[in-house]
């Protein structure tokens, strides 16, 4: 999930969104192309990244140990799930120990909308709901999180209300756009791959790497 979300700067929930439907592996390159929806308030696009080879073969890999085999409801089902610890193998689709997704029609319901105005919603809407079977987003946090002690880390106690003291779905974004920068890349061609509405938010990620670097002049070069 770290590796995806890292490439390709998705959202949380964008992650957690992946079915394996989405993703085409190329004979030629060796790798996945991974179709995504990317939508947040008025923005909305369809995109294409190309996985590199090795997180590729990880996701390969990923499918094969979960033993994902190309049956009727393969492109349906969602590529990070809960692992049974006893088998390493997905839990089945029909498994009560999946998500029963969020019941955002019934809170609609009851905050006040009317089944027409919903049913014109449903039909409108071109992002899926947090259906059943949907990783949640405090499991990959936690996922992340244990990747975060794994990996040695020490959580920023200094940290303002006590925010984001290890790392969590929203790292891989702000981690990749850094590395973009690192690499290169303007704050425009950054926002644009992001899908963030705008250039400052980026900044605002970036602003401690150029702190440290004392190189704020190369913003403007």
């Amino acid at each position: 999930m770290i590796w995806v979300g890292f490439e390709t700067l998705l959202r949380n929930v964008e992650i957690r969104r992946i079915k394996t439907g989405d993703l085409k592996w190329q004979n030629d390159t060796s790798c996945y192309l991974l179709d995504v929806m990317r939508t947040k308030t008025s923005l909305s696009s369809n995109l294409t990244f190309q996985l590199s080879p090795q997180c590729s073969q990880h996701v390969r890999r990923l499918i094969e140990t979960v033993e994902y085999t190309d049956t009727e409801t393969f492109g349906h089902r969602f590529l990070f799930q809960p692992v049974n610890i006893h088998t390493n193998r997905y839990f089945p689709s029909t498994s009560s120990k999946l998500s029963r997704g969020k019941s955002i029609d019934r809170m609609l319901v009851k905050a006040g909308f009317s089944e027409g105005l919903l049913t014109q919603l449903q039909n409108e809407s071109k992002v899926s709901r947090e259906d059943v079977g949907m990783l949640s987003s405090n499991s990959l946090n936690q996922a992340f999180a244990r990747l975060w002690g794994i990996a040695g880390k020490v959580g920023d106690s200094n940290r303002q209300s006590g925010r984001y003291r290890t790392w969590t779905g929203h790292s891989v974004r702000v981690g990749g756009a850094i590395e973009l920068f690192k690499a290169g890349y303007s704050l425009e061609k950054i926002t644009e791959m992001g899908n963030w509405s705008d250039p400052k938010m980026v900044f605002r990620y970036i602003r401690g790497y150029l702190a440290s670097e004392k190189s704020h002049g190369k913003l403007y070069a």
